[in-house]
């Protein structure tokens, strides 16, 4: 395998921004449907909508990840430190009782979401089901 088969060429920067604003905007829409909208209907103190911190988070991971995709060697750490880090919000919301299991993996689903619809070219290429 050549090394441009296994590390596909870095994004042009347009291309950059242009993932990054439809992961955005896909996790505004997430934020509206799965948040705020179960916070209107059942009021605020509700702790099975989604976790703004843990999608916010993803967010800015998700525009790091661009930044290390420029080198290979450093694409499984931040991963790893990214899941970490991810892992300990989770947490957290969950201790301060400001969302319960449910509210947590919404918000995971919603982020992880908006990351495969920005980037769906790359994952119907690289996987098969």
């Amino acid at each position: 395998m050549e090394n441009s088969e296994k590390y596909p060429e870095p994004l042009a920067f347009e291309e950059k921004l242009k993932r990054i604003a439809v992961s955005g905007l896909v996790m505004a829409g997430g934020l509206v449907l799965f948040k705020f909208l179960p916070q209107y209907i059942w009021g605020p103190d509700i702790t099975f909508d989604a976790s703004f911190h843990i999608i916010f988070m993803a967010f800015f991971l998700h525009i790091g990840w661009f930044f290390i995709d420029q080198v290979p060697n450093w694409r499984t750490p931040y991963l790893i430190i990214a899941t970490g880090l991810l892992i300990i919000v989770a947490i957290h919301r969950i201790i301060e009782e400001a969302h319960d299991e449910f509210g947590v993996m919404l918000g995971i689903a919603v982020a992880g979401g908006a990351v495969l619809v920005a980037h769906w070219q790359y994952f119907k290429q690289h996987l098969s089901f």
